[in-house]
């Protein structure tokens, strides 16, 4: 479980350990050194919590500040991937689950963030009670609940003074907007709690139809069937074509899509996304270019070079051996290239997929480094990168039939 020593985490910490205590509980703790000796006294005061109750800990120290500055990122998006990578790599090397403290009101919060930003119903969906290997067992529970739970079991906790700075955009909601929508209706949490379940409802009934049309299609994207989809479909149709173009894990923002409607609806001829695709219509279908996102350029010329071959010759190759990779019947496909926007790549061993950028955030890549790194791209996937290594899709196994060899040196 995760722990920051705070009134919400210690509480839940206390409930799992009264209620649960049969299932093996391991605390983890991120120091992030945000907040000088406050910090280490949070740190110090989980560590004395779990040595009293013979706990097993995990801590991580991180310099959130000078990492968000040297990666040019905000400390609020920074210290959440230090958190998740953290945790991502807490569960692949334990079996179970990994619980977090997030309540209604974070959950709410989470929603009038989003709403701010202009989300669709996906952002109206508030934190997910359960999402892959994490679980939020208080996410129906308010603020309020919580610490009226606090002071009837005498829980100890401590306070992070960061949390009254209006600074960040969640205090602010916190405590400058939610105190209004409580004055207008003291219920409104309990309400939201309505609200989400009746968001959740309809968001997924609309991915189970636009599903349903989008198989319809069968990858032969007519613009004269699209149209004819009402809007809220349309929509969800349109995102799930792009993401068919650039991979299921990159981001598609709605500003992307509009260019999408506008496309169809005749208004505009093409349009360039982000990461370098141009997509277009000809003879009624939409089509993507996928031609420029695999452009090689001059820093990584002749630098690596692609032999096919057979799982019995791979030790033939020598000191030129950098990688391997399970090339299936694509080899013509195969192209280094630097990075672009909206890349995405899928760790080895790890059961999830990576943003490049918020994925060389995490391993502390310098922009310098990153721009410099070689990409092996098929399509609209990353195969391999320089000094990382090869994703998990293209990784060698026991079926794996043809293997790309990786040697140093073009042709």
């Amino acid at each position: 479980m995760a722990v920051s020593g705070g009134i919400d985490s210690m509480s839940l910490l206390h409930f799992l350990i009264n209620n649960y205590s049969d299932i093996g509980i391991c605390v983890v703790h991120i120091n992030h050194n945000l907040r000088g000796n406050e910090s280490l006294r949070d740190e110090l005061f989980v560590r004395t919590f779990c040595e009293k109750n013979n706990m097993k800990l995990i801590v991580k120290q991180e310099e959130v500040g000078h990492l968000s500055k040297k990666n040019k990122i905000g400390v609020e998006e920074c210290a959440r991937n230090v958190r998740y990578g953290f945790f991502d790599q807490i569960l692949k090397n334990n079996i179970g689950k990994l619980a977090t403290a997030h309540s209604l009101s974070d959950s709410l919060e989470t929603i009038i963030f989003n709403f701010i930003r202009g989300t669709g119903l996906n952002g109206l969906q508030g934190i997910y009670p359960i999402r892959d290997n994490f679980i939020r067992p208080f996410i129906e529970v308010t603020k309020n609940e919580i610490k009226n739970y606090a002071t009837e079991n005498k829980i100890d906790f401590v306070e992070d003074s960061s949390n009254s700075c209006t600074k960040y955009s969640r205090n602010k909601i916190r405590r400058l907007v939610f105190p209004v929508l409580q004055n207008i209706n003291p219920s409104f949490e309990k309400n939201g709690l309505n609200f989400i379940e009746q968001m959740s409802g309809d968001n997924s009934f609309l991915d189970q139809i636009s599903d349903l049309e989008f198989k319809k299609l069968e990858n032969d994207f007519d613009v004269n069937l699209i149209k004819n989809m009402p809007y809220a479909i349309k929509t969800r149709v349109l995102k799930k074509i792009l993401k068919q173009f650039l991979g299921n894990f990159c981001m598609i923002e709605y500003k992307q899509i509009k260019l999408l409607l506008n496309l169809i609806e005749n208004s505009e001829k093409t349009f360039t996304l982000p990461s370098g695709n141009l997509i277009f219509i000809t003879e009624g279908k939409i089509m993507v270019d996928l031609k420029k996102r695999n452009k090689v350029l001059p820093t990584i010329k002749n630098k690596f070079r692609i032999i096919e071959t057979n799982m019995r010759d791979v030790g033939k190759f020598g000191d030129d051996f950098v990688d391997m990779f399970d090339i299936g019947e694509n080899v013509g496909n195969y192209v280094f290239r630097n990075r672009l926007p909206g890349d995405c790549f899928r760790p080895k061993n790890r059961n999830c997929t990576k943003v490049l950028r918020k994925f060389f955030n995490e391993i502390k890549i310098s922009v310098e480094e990153r721009n410099n790194l070689t990409l092996l791209g098929d399509k609209n996937k990353i195969v391999w990168i320089e000094n990382i290594g090869v994703s998990e899709d293209y990784r060698v196994g026991i079926n794996t039939k043809k293997v790309g060899i990786i040697l140093r040196g073009g042709v």
